[in-house]
């Protein structure tokens, strides 16, 4: 019952953030298509990435978690940063391709089906896992539960930001959103580590609190100038088609 209260949590956080996104930004409609392209990067992003964090360490020797947590702490930080700068730049990189000669528009919502695929392979993995493995709870209470559900809320919020800020400020866009982007997921996959070999004691939900911190911190810095480009440089498109 409560790895299903965590997998409707993950869904009900994705919902939450696309709501949130549309009433802050209100594109004049949702266009299928480009929300399709952000899927197709996210897809293409994902089936690059996973090869290319996994190989260097098998070639190394290292087969599950334990091999990495045998090795010592600077082992743990260094394989922390390849892995979240390794989905980092495939992601954001993916992402700039699709938007980079794209109206405002166009990059919020590719930003937004990359984000929203994200949240559909991640329902459908946790929806699988309880239907195959039958994987029961082992307890946690409503923190534990809805830690899925906060986690998507601000992650998708943040895809389709760094989306948007590319889409306006290019290569300078792209840089920070890797920037951002590797550093978040290398506190993650610490985390993952962490928990999957120590375990979800105090000093993991510490670390979890600092995470979505960091994350809820550049979605603010992100939202205002991305804002105010998306509404500054739409009406200067409108204006020029009128005049067309």
């Amino acid at each position: 019952m409560g790895n299903l209260l965590g997998a409707i949590s993950l869904i009900v956080g994705g919902f939450l953030a696309l709501l949130l996104l549309i009433i802050t930004f209100k594109p004049p409609r949702l266009s299928f298509s480009v929300l399709i392209l952000g899927a197709a990067a996210f897809l293409i992003a994902l089936f690059l990435q996973g090869p290319t964090q996994q190989i260097p360490l098998v070639l190394v020797g290292v087969r599950t978690l334990y091999d990495i947590v045998a090795r010592g702490f600077l082992f743990i930080v260094a394989t922390s940063l390849y892995m979240g700068f390794i989905a980092g730049i495939f992601q954001e990189v993916f992402k700039y391709l699709f938007i980079k000669k794209g109206s405002p528009d166009h990059g919020l919502q590719v930003g937004l089906g990359f984000g929203l695929a994200e949240l559909i392979y991640l329902a459908t993995y946790a929806f699988m896992s309880l239907a195959i493995f039958e994987v029961s709870s082992e307890g946690g209470g409503f923190v534990q539960y809805t830690i899925p559900g906060v986690e998507r809320f601000l992650v998708l919020i943040f895809h389709t930001l760094t989306a948007l800020y590319m889409c306006v400020y290019k290569l300078r866009g792209l840089l920070i959103a890797i920037l951002s982007h590797g550093a978040i997921d290398s506190l993650a996959a610490c985390m993952q580590i962490y928990a999957r070999v120590i375990g979800y004691d105090a000093t993991f939900y510490a670390s979890m609190v600092v995470l979505y911190a960091s994350i809820l911190a550049i979605n603010l810095l992100l939202i205002r100038p991305s804002k105010r480009a998306y509404f500054s440089l739409n009406v200067s498109e409108k204006y020029s088609n009128k005049n067309l």
